[in-house]
């Protein structure tokens, strides 16, 4: 089920999906929401807490790319707006 529901989302370009992927994913959008990962770790049935970090690890790394990205993208000069005189 998990592969014919893959095969509708042409960004995965034919990746392998299965459950361990979707649990993955799950699990760090949990995270970006802030929910405590605490939560998660008990979620996941996780007995350490050493697994779960790498979740939050990896969501802390696509959100330091993310910025990096964003700042190479702006422009090099940004004019301030004009305030309206009336």
């Amino acid at each position: 089920m998990v592969e014919r529901w893959a095969a509708c989302v042409p960004a995965l370009g034919g990746m392998a999906i299965g459950p361990h992927v979707v649990r993955e994913t799950a699990a760090t959008h949990v995270l970006s929401t802030r929910t405590e990962i605490q939560t998660v770790r008990t979620c996941l049935r996780h007995t350490r807490i050493d697994p779960t970090l790498a979740y939050a690890e990896s969501d802390l790394e696509d959100h330091r790319r993310a910025v990096v990205s964003s700042e190479t993208k702006a422009p090099s000069r940004v004019r301030p707006r004009k305030r309206d005189s009336s």
